[in-house]
Order: C-alpha cells, then sequence, then structure tokens
C-alpha cells in the first residue's frame, strides 16, 4: 500500500497495482471530500485531513456562537452544570483573548431543568434558537448574572484600549429570545412559607466589588416568567442602564425588585428602562424598590389584574417615569377592602425623613373600579414622611361598576389621601384632585366604601360599628351591611316599608379637621330599583369650633326626579341647580344596575368653625330598598 497523498483533502490513496481500481477509489474519495468541504465551507481552502476539514467547520460554529450541546452530559439529570460549564468556557476564552473573541451561547428549543444555581459572567450572552423554556426545580435563583472577583478591572484611565473603555465587553442582550421566546418556569410553589425563588438575579450580591466591574448597558429581550417570589431581582450594586424588552411577567409575588445588600449600595440605578412588557397577576406589589436614588422608566408597558400597588417604594429618591402605559383592576378586584394603588411611597426610617420621590404620568390609562386614591404617601411607624411629587401630564380615568358592568365618569373624584403629596402639573380626564378627610386607618372609606364594616351589622345599634351609627330612622326597616351582588362591595341598605314618606340618618362618629374657607366635598353612590317620583338624599355637615361647640348646620339637598313630577312642579328648591330627572312617570329599573354617582355636596366652611361632623339622610323615597355606598368627604388641594 503507497503511502502517496493524492490532490484530495489529505486523503491517503491506496494504490495496488489494478490501475482501474485505483482510479475508481481516487474518485469515490474526492466525491466524499467535495462532501466534507460543502459541510465546511472550506471548498477553496487546500487541507491536509478529513478531521482538520472537520475541525474548521466547529469553529466557524463557535465564531457564530457556542451551542449548550456541547457541555451536556447524558448522564446529568438537569443542565445547570452543562450552563455553568458553558459559562466558564465562554468566560475564559474572553478573558484569554482580550475580548476579541466572545461567542454567544446557543440554546436550541427544548426544556431545560436548572436545579442548581448557574452563576452567569455578563460577558456571556445567551441566545435562544425556538422556543426555550428554563425550569427552575429548586427553592433558589435560576440565573445570577454578576463579574467574578477575578476578573481583569478594566477602568477608563490611561492604558485601557479604546474598545474596551466604557464597558464595551459588557453590552448586548444578557438573554435574547428573539429567535423564540425565553420562558422561565418554576415547580415551587411562590405562596409556601420561605419562598425565595428568583428566575434572574442581577447585579452584585458584594457591594465591596470594584466599581468597574459592573452590570451595566444590557439587555434582557423576550423573556416570560411565570410563578416565582421575585421573577427579576436586581442588586443595587454597579447595576444601572439596564433595559427589558417585550417581556411577559405574569403570576410572581413580586415581578421585579430592586434591592440593596445588607452593606449597602453602591453606584446604581440610572435609567432602569421596560419597554412593551406585560406585568400581570402579581401576589404583592409588581415593582418593589427598597433601596435609595432609582430612576425607573416604564414605555408602552402594560399592568394588569396585580393584587396590590403598581409600583411601591420604601426609600427616597426614586423617580418613577411612566409614558403611554395602560393600567387595569389594580387591588382585589372584586374585594373592595384593597386599595387601588398606583403608586406608593412610603418611609422606612428616620433618615428618609423630608426625602424627595417622584412620579411622572405622560400619556397614561387607569382603569378603576371605583373612584378611590391612586396615590399613596405613608409615614412607617413614627418617621416622618417623605415629599411626593407628582407631575401629570395626561392621565386618563376610567371607571366600572361593582358588577364589571356599566362603566361610569366621574368628576373630582381623583384622591389623594395622603400628606405631603405635591402635584407639579395636572392634565387629568374624568377625574380632579381632592384630599380625602378620612384617614386610611379608619373603618369606613379607605376606598369609599363600608368595606371595614361587619357584614349583616345592623346599624342602628350604636354599639355596633366603631365610626357609623344610623341614629333616626322611619318607614324602613333596620338597616344592615349587605354584599351587592354576587362578589360585590360591601354597602348599607335599607329596605323601604312606607314608600313615600320615610327617612334616616346616618351619622359619623368623630368629628373632621377644616379650617375657615375651605371647600368641602360630600358625596355618595346610591342604588335603588324604580322611583315613582322622587328620592331625596341630603348631605350635612354640623360645624364646631375649638372648644366643641356647635356653631352652625350646613345642609346640601340633591334630589332625584321623575319628569312628570317635575311638570307638576313639585321639584323641590334644593341646592342643585338642575336635580336629575328621568324619563317617565315611574322608573322602572333592574335593580342591579341602577347606580348613580351623587357628587352633589360641596360646602364652604365658615369662620370660625375647626372641626365638622358629617350626615348622610335620606327621606321621601318610594323605592323598594335604597342602597348607600362610596361614601366620599374631601377637600380641595
Amino acid at each position: 500500500m503507497s503511502s502517496e497523498k493524492t490532490g484530495n483533502l489529505g486523503l491517503h490513496k491506496w494504490a495496488p497495482t489494478d490501475g482501474v481500481l485505483r482510479t475508481e477509489f481516487n474518485d469515490n474519495f474526492g466525491k466524499l471530500d467535495e462532501k466534507v468541504a460543502g459541510i465546511g465551507d472550506v471548498s477553496l481552502i487546500p487541507q491536509p485531513t478529513v478531521v482538520d476539514a472537520l475541525k474548521d467547520k466547529d469553529d466557524k460554529i463557535d465564531d457564530r456562537g457556542i451551542s449548550i450541546k456541547k457541555f451536556i452530559v447524558a448522564s446529568e439529570t438537569s443542565h445547570d452544570q452543562a450552563f455553568q460549564r458553558a459559562n466558564d468556557y465562554i468566560r475564559n476564552l474572553a478573558i484569554s483573548t482580550g475580548f476579541t473573541n466572545v461567542p454567544s451561547l446557543r440554546v436550541p428549543t427544548g426544556k431545560y431543568i436548572i436545579n442548581k444555581e448557574v452563576k452567569m459572567s455578563p460577558y456571556v450572552k445567551i441566545k435562544s434558537e425556538g422556543y426555550v423554556g428554563f425550569s427552575v426545580t429548586f427553592n433558589g435563583t435560576g440565573f445570577y448574572v454578576a463579574p467574578n472577583s477575578d476578573d481583569p478591572k478594566y477602568s477608563n484611565s490611561a492604558g485601557t484600549p479604546l474598545e474596551l473603555s466604557k464597558l464595551s465587553w459588557n453590552r448586548g442582550k444578557y438573554f435574547d429570545g428573539s429567535n423564540g421566546a425565553i420562558i422561565f418556569s418554576t415547580t415551587v410553589d411562590k405562596s409556601m412559607v420561605g419562598a425565595k425563588t428568583v428566575a434572574i438575579e442581577l447585579g452584585d450580591r458584594n457591594p465591596l466589588s470594584d466599581i468597574r466591574n459592573a452590570v451595566s448597558r444590557y439587555v434582557i429581550e423576550n423573556v416570560n416568567v411565570y410563578g416565582f417570589n421575585k421573577a427579576f431581582k436586581n442588586n443595587a450594586v454597579n447595576n444601572y442602564i439596564g433595559t427589558i424588552k417585550n417581556g411577559h411577567i405574569e403570576n410572581n409575588n413580586h415581578h421585579v425588585t430592586f434591592e440593596s445588600p445588607t452593606s449597602g449600595q453602591i453606584n446604581s440605578g440610572e435609567n432602569m428602562l421596560f419597554e412593551n412588557c406585560i406585568f400581570a397577576g402579581a401576589s404583592k406589589e409588581s415593582v418593589l424598590i427598597d433601596v435609595g436614588g432609582h430612576d425607573l422608566v416604564f414605555e408602552n408597558c402594560s399592568f394588569d389584574f396585580n393584587a396590590s400597588a403598581v409600583i411601591k417604594s420604601l426609600r427616597s429618591g426614586a423617580s418613577i417615569r411612566m409614558n403611554n402605559c395602560y393600567v387595569e383592576k389594580i387591588g382585589a378586584w372584586g374585594n373592595t377592602s384593597e386599595d387601588q394603588i398606583l403608586y406608593h411611597s412610603e418611609s422606612t426610617s428616620l433618615g428618609e425623613t423630608n426625602g424627595r420621590n417622584s412620579f411622572y404620568a405622560n400619556k397614561l390609562i387607569m382603569y378603576l373600579k371605583r373612584a378611590s386614591p391612586i396615590f399613596k404617601n405613608v409615614p412607617n411607624s413614627q418617621n416622618g414622611y417623605i415629599n411626593l411629587y407628582l407631575d401629570i401630564d395626561g392621565l386618563e380615568l376610567r371607571y366600572q361598576d361593582t358588577n364589571h358592568l356599566n362603566a361610569y365618569k366621574l368628576s373630582d373624584r381623583f384622591l389623594v389621601d395622603s400628606p405631603k403629596v405635591f402635584f407639579l402639573g395636572k392634565k387629568i380626564f374624568n377625574g380632579g384632585v381632592v384630599k380625602s378627610l378620612l384617614s386610611k386607618d379608619l373603618n369606613l372609606l379607605r376606598n369609599g366604601d363600608f368595606a371595614r364594616s361587619v357584614l349583616n351589622t345592623d346599624m342602628t345599634v350604636q354599639a355596633n360599628d366603631p365610626y357609623w351609627h344610623n341614629s333616626y330612622k322611619s318607614g324602613i326597616s333596620n338597616p344592615t351591611i349587605v354584599q351587592e351582588g354576587n362578589g360585590g362591595s360591601l354597602c348599607l341598605k335599607y329596605n323601604i316599608t312606607t314608600p313615600g314618606t320615610n327617612g334616616m340618618k346616618l351619622d359619623y362618629k368623630f368629628m373632621l379637621p377644616v379650617e375657615a374657607s375651605e371647600m368641602i366635598f360630600m358625596s355618595t353612590l346610591i342604588k335603588l330599583d324604580k322611583i315613582s317620583t322622587r328620592n331625596t338624599i341630603q348631605y350635612r355637615l354640623e360645624c364646631f369650633d375649638d372648644n366643641n361647640t356647635l356653631v352652625d348646620t350646613l345642609n346640601y339637598d340633591d334630589v332625584i326626579i321623575t319628569t312628570a313630577d317635575r311638570i307638576n312642579g313639585n321639584a323641590l328648591n334644593s341646592s342643585p341647580s338642575d336635580p336629575l330627572v328621568v324619563a317617565g312617570t315611574v322608573y322602572d329599573v333592574d335593580g342591579a344596575n341602577f347606580r348613580m354617582v351623587r357628587a352633589a355636596g360641596v360646602f364652604f366652611i365658615p369662620s370660625g368653625v375647626s372641626k365638622v361632623k358629617p350626615y348622610v339622610i335620606i327621606s321621601n323615597s318610594d323605592s323598594t330598598f335604597v342602597c348607600l355606598d362610596e361614601i366620599q368627604i374631601a377637600k380641595s388641594k
């Protein structure tokens, strides 16, 4: 057998004495060489062996990115070790080549089990090839993105290569689902005690790490996260200018958190952008900020069906910007005891007192079940307040009734029930700006209804409710707290026993502080099944001086009448210049749907008055029943 080589890609020829056979062998090997060259895309490059041709193909695959399949071991029952090996390989390659060779990690379509935390370097970029699922099967963090302590430390000082300045090597998409979404799920119940599952954790846990070793200028795109305690956890250590795009983040306790390690924060929070994302079904606050000085921007995002505040900050220095966003069904939508809060600012330490948080709304649409405060500013214990500044340049409020039907508009009902709230700009549609006189801690009116009253309470018994008492009734049954509709709000219901000749007076048990010349608003939501002639509501304020002496009584009558009653000249000379008039001599409607906002009562506090005691009085109703809900007592800001 000859060792002479042909001109083929290094294939040895067997040179028997039969020339015809030798020619046939060479022709067949030549065809094989052509096929190998085509696969390896090296048809014009001479190679000494087939092995070298295949290696060249592999190198070119590495140039386009390295497949996770190269690191998967069949005997392993999960894939976390494979991802760790791939990360370490790419990281070492990047460092050894001075960041001139940093391939992406390609992940083919499939489901990958993560049973142990994967420590990802900021240099490594994961790219899906089709629909990729990560299932986190332990109570911890799936992927933790942070630099290692032995990473090269580049700065912007002299001697740093220009191409490595400004953290150029750190840019790109940490997780890129553009070619097929990347889906994070977990088998761990987020509601269990001690749940600490996190899909992706960003930023060093060590605040003493070098400031130039940042997790910054990154993008996470087309990533969906379901069922975690925290979908994205951000550590406030060199974590800034990050972007999450086109994400769907749903059914987590918190969708996004910003937290500070116990020993402090450093250089974090600048321009964190969320673009075209959906945040839905959070069990707690959708976005929780427990670190100072963070700037968050939300562009074209939707917040749907979240059980608590959309955004809550526990420290000062937060700046929230929401542009062209949509908010729907915040709080326990079927349970009126919960707030419908868009932004909650809270002071958690004495050092935060008199700090500043700011919220900017630009062309924001928000659906509310009922008119209620959407901004909250509260102290924690005795720590005092953080000043909250609101700049509203286009906020459209939309309302739906208890049964999700019959949308209605309200005016002067965009409420802020907290002190230390300042408006820099106000462009609000279907709402105004007034301040509730009733504390959020009171039994009543936390959301303008009877949510904290006890079901079936007889309000004629003074001791039954700590805040309200029905001191007088005639021609009606004992008023009780009932649930309106299937899963609806709690309200106060009167069954009329003598239609047309009846009355009741509902007393608020406490005095509320006011100042002379202030404008006070009173309103309620009334529900009844029919009107034959009229129904009258009277709002009353008993006015007291500093010595608790009654000095004046202010009344405001609100009358609902029929067209026939008005034609007959029976309209009362009441405070409203144009009482509500309904068509026909009898107005019979489905009692579940006949709900009217009676935002009528307006009072100017006389001189010498420092306290008021409110009443709501109903008289001469010819309905079968009357329900009162969402009583509001507020003053202009």
